[in-house]
């Protein structure tokens, strides 16, 4: 109030709110300069300035924290969270509100994407941490921590998976983790190649690789079905395995000089031996053959071998009930009816048998 009648008085900053009584000056965080200016009749003046400080904000805390597509229970009193991420969820993005509108935000780690509304966070697999801090204006801070665990993937399939040196490969129509393969007679091994569809996996091959200097996993075959056990070991420890069946024939009949040949020195000299059937399996060959059989005492034979008789290899005793059985006598034609069984690389070349009298 002016101690003279008729001076005049103004006063800035302008009066914030003409409604109420007095003149409202609005108040910001630190110093704020209120100058009055009186003005007495004869235009003589003076001008007083006031300064009022307002005290600096020290809330350091969040009102709003939230992450997209990750459920998050905010509290701003709390500092420190924990977050489950699905190994799909790649990004996210983090949105924060100060409590107070003057403090200042900093995000590490850096915003992934700054053409994006939000703070962008990339998200590795495993466990990936977010700090937020804010500083109130007289400086005080406070850090808000988010630890983020990305699953690991589960992935369990193939990227890739080979065979080479077969006929055919492919997967059994409705069995997913079945393969099956063809190779020639002649194939003694194949080349398994296989990766993991996600970079984190890993292929187990059950079996001595055979040829470590040579590129892939190689695999000896055995005549018939050999099997081939692989897995996909995921990230996760999920695991997956698979099977593969590589089927190596047996050499073809037309390959055989006369299985059921008998060569004049045989007891039994009335009639050849006839193959009635030969049939390939994992461990050999099995024949049924027609011998000629001067007796009807079948205990009183013996089945003798011979795969080189032309030239003049010696006759060798089977074994009876591992390598043959003789089983009953066809009283219509006279004959014996011999099961033999013999590995397979005795049936690579030619061979004869002959019924012998036991001693």
């Amino acid at each position: 109030v002016a101690n003279h009648a008729h001076a005049s008085m103004s006063i800035l900053p302008p009066d914030a709110d003409a409604t109420t009584a007095g003149h409202q000056i609005a108040l910001a965080a630190g110093n704020n300069t209120i100058t009055i200016t009186l003005t007495a009749p004869d235009r003589s003046g003076r001008t007083y300035t006031v300064i009022v400080h307002r005290a600096l904000s020290d809330d350091p805390t969040l009102s709003s924290l939230a992450l997209s597509g990750i459920p998050l229970n905010f509290s701003r009193d709390t500092s420190h969270y924990t977050a489950q991420a699905r190994h799909s969820t790649l990004a996210t993005t983090l949105s924060a509100t100060t409590a107070d509108p003057h403090a200042r935000l900093a995000i590490v780690p850096e915003d992934a994407d700054a053409t994006s509304a939000g703070h962008q966070v990339a998200l590795a697999q495993g466990a990936t941490t977010i700090a937020a801090t804010v500083i109130a204006p007289n400086g005080d801070s406070r850090t808000y921590t988010i630890t983020i665990h990305r699953a690991l993937s589960g992935d369990v399939s193939f990227g890739s998976l080979g065979l080479k040196q077969v006929l055919t490969f492919g997967q059994v129509a409705g069995q997913p983790t079945m393969y099956r393969a063809t190779v020639a007679a002649t194939t003694t091994s194949v080349t398994l190649t296989a990766t993991a569809k996600h970079d984190q996996a890993q292929v187990v091959i059950w079996g001595e690789d055979t040829d470590a200097t040579t590129a892939g996993h190689q695999v000896a075959l055995a005549q018939g079905d050999n099997l081939i056990a692989l897995a996909v070991i995921a990230a996760n420890g999920a695991t997956q395995t698979y099977s593969i069946v590589v089927r190596r024939p047996a050499p073809a009949l037309s390959g055989l000089a006369s299985p059921q040949r008998v060569p004049a020195e045989s007891v039994a000299q009335a009639a050849p031996g006839r193959l009635m059937e030969a049939k390939a399996f994992s461990g050999g060959v099995r024949f049924v053959l027609a011998m000629p059989l001067p007796r009807t005492t079948l205990e009183e034979f013996e089945v003798e071998a011979s795969s080189h008789l032309v030239n003049g290899g010696a006759w060798r005793r089977l074994q009876q009930g591992k390598e043959y059985r003789l089983v009953g006598k066809d009283n219509q034609d006279g004959t014996a009816q011999v099961i033999l069984t013999l590995p397979h690389e005795a049936t690579a070349s030619q061979f004869f048998l002959r019924l012998k009298p036991a001693n």
